[in-house]
């Protein structure tokens, strides 16, 4: 049975209390931080990169069918060494450099000055992958005590309490995680699971915190799902997977934008899974698709250096704190602060030609953080 992209498009909006986007609109992409599968191992996990960095698919898109922007232009004033057949991020960076020197540097600079004036939307999803891994856990509560699932700012407010907590005791929880297999509990140790669970958040929690009363609030919940209840998202699955593929949020773009077409750098793993993937509508078969070779295609060559940057950006936002912020040198990185207010702008002017232009799988306390900060970087206020 296939996919009904209607029925899928109305509950995401619905999910989100946001109205559907029916434009024609011309979407590329690229993806950076793909790990293949999030694994729990002996050890860990098996790529601890994974834990760092999220998986973002995004690009570059436009209304209707014909480009805005002069990419011919972007790539003469880039100034490449003729031997470059392709451009990539990796053209931008220079080795050894720190974040805001190479935020300033002369190539991202000249990209972020064509990309804030071409005409084109910046669109990306972010995908947070351990957050992604855990927040089953949650989901698998309200299934069992829908009544307690207020509203859809509650629920992500705890999912975000879950998932910095096992942040905060990671050494401990993913141990504790993969002896019983997670996401794949058996039905046997289904109480055993949630009481080790419960008693470990109660070693380590303050519940007279806003943190720890969310936390305190998870654990009476599965205490009473692992005595009377049932944590059916977690069983029969993979063991020991916490992500098993991210074709499903190429699909998610799909549907989300129907009535767009999609082109994506061509990844054969990907591309495997989405035409395996039946899409339907009213009925029929669908697709608003296609798999592309980045080397023919420059929209995609340019949607690789923006993720690359976004990724950067937000690697960066992620491990600074705001008194950080307050002792940067704005003389000396005045070019990366401008670039980054570029950023910014573009981020906003996205937002607001339809939101789900901006996707985040992902902690709701860090995104939210990622954009004060960045606000605090180019001389705003919070």
């Amino acid at each position: 049975m296939g996919i009904d992209v209607n029925e899928m498009r109305k509950i995401d909006a619905e999910m989100h209390g946001l109205s559907l986007c029916d434009d024609g609109m011309t979407f590329y992409y690229d993806e950076t931080g793909n790990c293949g599968k999030l694994i729990l191992t002996d050890n860990g996990v098996n790529d601890e990169t994974a834990l760092e960095c999220d998986f973002i698919l995004g690009g570059v898109a436009f209304d209707g069918e014909q480009c805005p922007a002069d990419t011919g232009q972007l790539l003469q004033d880039l100034k490449l060494q003729s031997s470059i057949k392709e451009l990539k991020f990796k053209h931008m960076t220079r080795s050894g450099k720190s974040f805001l020197e190479f935020m300033g540097n002369s190539r991202v600079t000249t990209y972020m000055e064509w990309l804030h004036n071409s005409g084109l939307y910046i669109h990306y999803a972010t995908v947070n992958s351990l957050y992604y891994g855990l927040v089953d856990l949650v989901d698998s509560i309200w299934e069992y005590r829908p009544e307690f699932a207020f509203n859809f700012e509650w629920v992500q407010y705890l999912k975000s309490e879950l998932y910095n907590f096992c942040m905060e005791y990671l050494d401990e929880v993913l141990p504790l995680l993969h002896k019983y297999q997670f996401p794949n509990i058996s039905r046997e140790d289904k109480r055993a699971f949630c009481l080790e669970f419960c008693d470990f958040i109660q070693s380590y929690n303050d519940d007279t915190t806003e943190a720890g009363f969310g936390m305190e609030v998870l654990r009476q919940m599965l205490k009473d799902v692992g005595r009377h209840g049932n944590i059916s998202l977690l069983y029969d699955n993979d063991s020991n997977i916490l992500v098993s593929e991210y074709y499903t949020f190429y699909l998610s773009r799909c549907y989300t934008y129907k009535n767009a077409k999609h082109y994506f750098d061509f990844e054969k793993v990907i591309k495997a899974k989405m035409d395996e993937t039946e899409l339907i509508s009213n009925g029929a078969p669908f697709k608003n698709y296609e798999f592309v070779e980045s080397k023919e295609t420059e929209l995609i060559q340019i949607s690789d250096v923006f993720v690359g940057v976004l990724s950067r950006v937000f690697r960066y936002l992620d491990s600074i704190t705001v008194e950080d912020i307050e002792e940067i040198d704005r003389v000396k990185y005045a070019q990366a602060i401008e670039n980054l207010q570029k950023l910014y702008e573009l981020i906003i002017r996205a937002d607001r030609k339809h939101p789900m232009l901006i996707q985040n799988a992902n902690d709701m306390r860090l995104t939210q953080m990622r954009m004060v900060k960045l606000e605090l970087l180019i001389g705003g206020t919070v």
